[in-house]
């Protein structure tokens, strides 16, 4: 769903939540949409999964919606979401950040 804006790792695996994360708190979600799927979702529905995605990778598990919830959510389109706090890792210095996608690049391979 998102486009590869991720340059601290491989694109093919990376989720780049990071990346997608920065580009939401600076207003510019929209253009975190791969264009791929453009043809065949509106930009109100990527938003939508956009958002409860972010919500759901919240770092404290107590501000993470219910299952229930992103189901409901993503049914009937929500337009009262509440605004989503940092993901999980996200306040750590950068060379923190880097190890951890070191790790999970080796991980994965």
């Amino acid at each position: 769903m998102f486009q590869n804006h991720c340059h601290y790792c491989n694109p093919s695996n990376c989720f780049c939540l990071f990346q997608a994360w920065n580009m939401w708190k600076d207003g510019k979600g929209k253009d975190s949409a791969d264009p791929s799927i453009m043809d065949t979702c509106s930009l109100d529905e990527v938003l939508l999964c956009s958002h409860m995605a972010l919500l759901s990778a919240q770092e404290n598990p107590d501000d993470r919606p219910l299952m229930s919830s992103v189901v409901l959510g993503l049914e009937n389109g929500s337009a009262t979401l509440p605004t989503p706090n940092n993901p999980g890792h996200y306040g750590q210095g950068s060379g923190d950040m880097e190890q951890i996608i070191r790790d999970r690049t080796e991980t994965l391979q």
